[in-house]
């Protein structure tokens, strides 16, 4: 379900918040803020103000200099093409320099948005425009533009857009395939009663959502999804029953489980394994190792102890747990369960081969 916290809000009404934010997570907060003023006022006094507005420029004049600029980046034109709609180009940003290039605009940012716009035929262009003698300032605005740590839309992010065009769109929209595997994807976790966020997100009282379990690793849910509604409701049930204290539902024994299902699907298994197994398998496996969040950090131990290579989190924690089972599970249980593995992979329980965290099991 779409968080009913995310309301819409005045920009006026969010600055307070921002502000406590900011002087809570920035050290020296107080300060940035008072030498941003000054440095605004001081440009303002001497002439250095905002751009001009949007101005529908002939592409002729537009220029591209790569002494400054990146080298055009092809998949990006092809992903931009693709998904084109003029409601939502955004004006580029250049500068024409006073003197003999006055004619010229110099662009440093949006280059790739007119490459699109020039290969679709379009003979003027938005483009919001500085006006300044300063040489240099092409360079100094693409430096300022792209290493200012501009925030990437997360995982997170997107799937709220995907599930609101689901509620409030029109039948394009519901047909969309991303949009229809958001929402199905999102109808498991309610059915589960797990928020689906950011552990950023969870950390606010003000945002978080109401259930008292989250998971925040969008693509692994995205991959459980893949799997079938059913395989991504059995493995969130299971985890959510066996490890029913632990408020954050483990990405690590949850890729486990995820993989042990699709080794199963591929060696035609998958129908063998009693109904749930999944519940039997981590009762055991939490008997031995204790919570979730534990479970996963020294199965990373014990994998670099036997592997030495660089962390597989589907490969490992799917035969972690399958080895811990096979070590501590009763003989009837193992008699019932045969847990699906990643075969020629052995993380060295079963061979007493284990990282000091994991000794207490020999």
């Amino acid at each position: 379900m779409i968080n009913k916290k995310r309301e819409k809000r005045r920009l006026l009404d969010v600055l307070p918040e921002v502000i406590t934010a900011l002087n809570e997570t920035i050290k020296g907060y107080p300060e940035l803020e008072k030498r941003a003023q000054h440095n605004l006022q001081k440009n303002l006094q001497s002439g250095v103000t905002f751009p001009n507005g949007i101005i529908m420029t002939p592409i002729e004049q537009i220029w591209i200099d790569y002494s400054v600029q990146r080298d055009i980046k092809h998949k990006h034109v092809a992903k931009i093409l693709d998904r084109f709609d003029p409601r939502i180009c955004m004006p580029a940003a250049g500068v024409r320099i006073a003197g003999d290039e006055s004619d010229r605009i110099y662009v440093y940012d949006g280059q790739h948005r007119l490459v699109v716009l020039a290969l679709l035929g379009i003979k003027q262009v938005p483009i919001c425009v500085v006006e300044t003698a300063e040489l240099t300032f092409p360079a100094k605005a693409f430096e300022i533009c792209n290493d200012s740590g501009i925030a990437k839309a997360s995982k997170g992010d997107i799937h709220r857009t995907l599930l609101y065009r689901w509620e409030h769109g029109n039948d394009l929209d519901k047909d969309d395939p991303k949009v229809k595997n958001a929402k199905k994807m999102q109808s498991v976790f309610d059915e589960c009663d797990i928020d689906l966020e950011d552990k950023r997100l969870r950390k606010s009282e003000a945002l978080k959502g109401d259930s008292p379990h989250f998971f925040s690793h969008f693509l692994y849910a995205e991959k459980g999804i893949a799997e079938g509604r059913e395989v991504l409701k059995n493995i969130l049930s299971a985890m959510k029953t066996v490890y029913k204290d632990e408020e954050e539902i483990d990405q690590g024994v949850y890729i486990g489980l995820l993989e042990m299902v699709k080794r199963a699907r591929v060696d035609h298994m998958l129908d063998e394994l009693p109904e749930g197994w999944m519940i039997d398998l981590l009762k055991v496996v939490k008997s031995a190792l204790g919570t979730a969040e534990h479970t996963h950090k020294i199965s990373q131990a014990q994998w670099q102890h036997t592997r030495g290579t660089s962390w597989d989190a589907p490969v490992a924690m799917c035969n972690v747990l399958r080895e811990v089972f096979k070590l501590k599970a009763s003989e009837e249980l193992k008699q019932k369960i045969h847990p699906p593995f990643v075969a020629n992979v052995n993380v060295g329980i079963l061979d007493g081969n284990l990282h000091p965290q994991f000794r207490f099991l020999a």
